[in-house]
């Protein structure tokens, strides 16, 4: 149904025409309305003709496995659809209406005669196409490179955006829900729950009324490349069970005495007691089980013990000479581990 009121001259990438042409290409457009919550078009649908949201806010998704992945948002005078439209293939994406939205629906044969005939629209189409690129790249680099935490604080870096109120520090605003930060960044829920509650008391943000506020962006941006100082701190918050046999080992190698020499060692103990004294071996057949999990925990702690460490300052205080003894040992834990995995 076509509705004259509507026009695309309130889409930016129609700028550059005059009265004459936009009133052409109008003529060219159906309207369509869509409620929140409906799926405007699915991941792999038939179908090439562009969209230009006039009204609203509709979201990128792809969906496998029963489990979504949001790859962006796309809000009043932006559009959706241009790849379809450019190659005439399915659709890369679904496309969810997230509130009530009105948007211009364009032939692909119309759309083409707009990016042939007008050089600015093409330009700002190269430019669109181009970020799409970048953006997707970074997003492949985090997901191979980073750590869920890691990935979370670069996303609430993307979302935030400056407050109206002259406060200065950023604000990511209306807040998304937990598990849309975890569809964003290929996560779950309570990882996602866990880790804002970690920035929570880290004193790196502040949840709101209707926001969440980076209290300290410039941190958090460090952190999102930081490989992780303090692993100490981490693993006597999140995992004391864990690491009781490591720092008791420790403790009785800064002192000078023996390892385990008492009774028989634990397993965890025989990987430690290898670790620490840099042999390079297969550990026993006990802590062969473990490997695989203890590689990742010592990457769990590395990543976020600067945060837990800035926190709670007393704990760098009060045990540096342990601190660097983890560190350290955690590290040859990978190198061990890497080692017996590539011998199996």
């Amino acid at each position: 149904m076509t509705q004259t009121a509507e026009t695309l001259a309130r889409i930016p990438l129609f700028r550059s025409l005059d009265e004459d042409a936009v009133r052409r290409f109008d003529a060219g457009c159906t309207w369509r309305r869509a409620g929140a919550k409906e799926w405007m078009f699915d991941y792999g649908s038939e179908g090439t003709d562009l969209f230009f949201v006039l009204h609203g806010h509709v979201r990128v998704v792809l969906t496998a496995a029963g489990r979504e992945v949001i790859l962006g948002d796309i809000r009043d005078g932006e559009f959706f659809g241009e790849l379809a439209a450019i190659d005439q293939q399915p659709r890369s994406a679904g496309i969810l209406a997230i509130t009530d939205t009105l948007a211009a629906r364009m032939p692909a044969g119309v759309f083409r005669r707009v990016v042939h005939e007008h050089p600015d629209a093409c330009d700002q189409l190269l430019q669109t196409l181009v970020a799409q690129v970048r953006t997707l790249s970074n997003r492949i680099n985090e997901q191979s490179n980073l750590g869920v935490r890691q990935r979370l604080y670069a996303e609430l870096l993307r979302l935030a955006r400056a407050p109206g109120n002259g406060d200065g520090r950023p604000v990511v605003s209306p807040p998304p829900t937990h598990a849309e930060l975890a569809a964003r960044v290929s996560s779950h829920r309570e990882a996602i729950t866990r880790e804002l509650n970690a920035l929570a008391r880290g004193k790196l943000i502040e949840r709101r009324r209707g926001a969440i506020v980076l209290l300290d962006a410039g941190r958090l941006r460090g952190m999102v490349s930081e490989p992780g100082g303090a692993w100490a701190a981490s693993a006597l918050v999140r995992w004391p069970r864990l690491c009781s046999p490591w720092l008791r080992l420790l403790g009785r190698q800064i002192r000078g005495q023996p390892l385990g020499a008492e009774r028989e060692r634990r397993p965890e103990e025989q990987l430690a007691a290898l670790v620490l004294d840099g042999r390079n071996e297969v550990p026993p057949a006990p802590v062969w089980d473990r490997v695989a999990a203890g590689q990742q925990v010592a990457r769990d702690v590395g990543q976020e013990a600067d945060r837990l460490v800035a926190g709670r300052p007393q704990i760098r205080q009060a045990a540096p000479v342990l601190v660097v003894q983890v560190a350290l040992a955690v590290v040859r834990v990978d190198k061990i581990t890497r080692h017996v995995l590539s011998r199996v």
